[in-house]
């Protein structure tokens, strides 16, 4: 969870960021947020009072995937959904679907919520559609539970709330399954449905549904920033934006900084910035190719610059796609092509061979979504370039196919799912896979699961390390949402030696190395730059 200034609308400013895990929902009140999260089924309890430095007071266990939260008064109603905290891997086993239902908090101690209540709805399970949400009014929580329908549950009891009715929505034309709750509004005697296949539906409660009242609550103070001492092992670059990527240009740092653009800087033996260029969308990655700087420039498409002797940046090409932002951008091998995440799911191959005039070639969409940095750093056999998609796993993509002239899908798809915190990077003919708290090394032709290849092992077993990068015989490894730095020795690929693993203060990026520095763009962090 992150906490943003929007006092000036215009500039909004990153305060603080709390590493709670899954958060798909929050509520507020009175500086304290909860948090509703998904996969480890728990409310975790934030401190704002100190909106720069906010503390974690509590994490309070839920009997169902969290999501979505209500305050009033001195309850806090949590809706939950999916799997149960009983054994759930398999269907049959007794949490399997059983996690659905509302379940009651007091907070009159707002750092200590005390478990009240429960109620359960009927168990299901449908991958895909995974939000639950609720909206107290009165004497009434309603309770959106996707394809389980909506529930009006009394609540007047805290102790012993009781399900009044249940409304689910139409099965729809050429699906296996009725529509989906996405969420709902209330007004005086009616209820709003978002149906997610089914557009919008209207259902009369009269004399029970009601606009909620607004309660009284207190915002966080925003206290001035405060200098604060840096680990002596790195030196800070901070800037407007996050810095979101780094690459390097003849000495120089090229910087992809989110809302604060694109940066060229200097950074030994001390930082100078030598040039700062805003950009329409949001920065957030940068790659060199020769003297060529290529930059994901989000609903800006794909900037293509040149930095002259006098540092600056000259933009010499644009790409913009049909729809959609650009997130992620790897040019490798000869440089003839780049590949672009496009919104949610989308990979687009463009030939970038003639920078005035980027042409698209490839468009590819497989099941699953693209959440960032998933396209592989590299080529394979020098030819393949690969991607993976959440649900459906890594695809490889031929760039110099000998019977077609252009790009094309080369029909190798390792269908295996392993979690978009993840990444791949090329190892001479084989694509190295972070997953599990260390890695796995891919033929472009394997078709045995992960549990059939030797798993080389890092740090802890459940752990997500990250997006990988080598350098000679080092493995750098960064995961965004943890902080969590892994540095491995892979002199033997198949014998790696941990060096050392740490967490940042931001969310580090793909990590950078040359000569002997190392560079962590750690996002609303600044860059850190360890000269050893």
């Amino acid at each position: 969870m992150e906490l943003v200034d929007v006092s000036n609308p215009n500039k909004p400013l990153h305060l603080s960021t709390v590493r709670t895990g899954e958060a798909q929902s929050i509520s507020v009140r009175n500086n304290y947020v909860y948090a509703g999260v998904w996969a480890t089924s728990e409310i975790v309890v934030i401190d704002i009072t100190d909106s720069r430095h906010p503390k974690i007071t509590a994490k309070v266990n839920l009997d169902g995937f969290g999501d979505g939260l209500d305050v009033r008064g001195d309850y806090l109603y949590a809706a939950t959904g999916h799997h149960s905290r009983e054994k759930h891997r398999q269907p049959g086993d007794p949490g399997f679907g059983r996690g659905h239902g509302l379940e009651l908090f007091d907070i009159s101690n707002p750092a200590k919520p005390k478990f009240l209540s429960r109620v359960k709805f009927p168990p299901f399970y449908d991958r895909g559609n995974d939000m639950w949400g609720v909206t107290v009014a009165g004497d009434y929580a309603f309770v959106s539970d996707t394809h389980n329908g909506m529930f009006l549950v009394n609540v007047a009891d805290k102790l012993e709330p009781q399900i009044i009715s249940r409304t689910v929505l139409p099965e729809v034309k050429g699906r296996k399954s009725r529509s989906h709750v996405g969420s709902l509004a209330l007004t005086k005697d009616y209820i709003y449905v978002a149906g997610g296949w089914s557009d919008l539906h209207v259902v009369a409660a009269p004399g029970i549904a009601r606009v909620p009242v607004t309660e009284p609550n207190t915002p966080p103070v925003i206290h001035p920033k405060k200098s604060t001492s840096e680990s002596s092992r790195y030196r800070l670059y901070q800037t407007d934006g996050q810095i979101h990527a780094v690459d390097i240009l003849d000495e120089k740092a090229i910087l992809a900084c989110g809302n604060g653009g694109i940066e060229v800087l200097r950074i030994q033996p001390e930082f100078k910035r030598l040039a700062k260029l805003p950009t329409t969308g949001f920065a957030t990655d940068v790659y060199v190719q020769g003297s060529k700087i290529y930059v994901a420039e989000g609903i800006a498409g794909l900037g293509i610059y040149e930095l002259s002797s006098e540092n600056q940046l000259k933009e010499i090409g644009r790409y913009l796609p049909a729809r959609g932002a650009i997130k992620q951008v790897e040019v490798p091998g000869d440089g003839k092509y780049a590949l672009l995440q496009n919104g949610a799911n989308t990979l687009l191959i463009v030939d970038v061979s003639q920078s005035q005039n980027p042409q698209l070639i490839l468009k590819e969409n497989q099941y699953g979504l693209l959440y960032g940095d998933q396209i592989m750093r590299g080529l394979v056999e020098n030819r393949y370039a690969a991607a993976f998609w959440h649900v459906s796993g890594t695809y490889w993509y031929d760039l110099q196919s000998k019977s077609n002239s252009i790009p094309r899908f080369s029909g190798n798809n390792h269908p295996e799912r392993f979690g978009a915190s993840n990444g791949l990077i090329a190892v001479g003919n084989q694509t190295l896979v972070t997953t599990r708290g260390g890695y796995v090394l891919l033929d472009r032709k394997e078709e045995r699961p992960f549990k059939d290849l030797t798993l080389y092992q890092l740090g802890k077993r459940r752990e997500h390390l990250g997006k990988p990068t080598i350098f000679k015989d080092r493995l750098y490894i960064a995961e965004r949402a943890t902080g969590l730095v892994s540095i491995a020795n892979i002199s033997d690929l198949t014998k790696p030696e941990l060096i050392e693993q740490f967490h940042t203060i931001g969310n580090p990026g793909r990590i950078c190395v040359y000569h002997k520095k190392m560079l962590i763009p750690d996002g609303p962090h600044g860059l850190m730059v360890f000269d050893q």
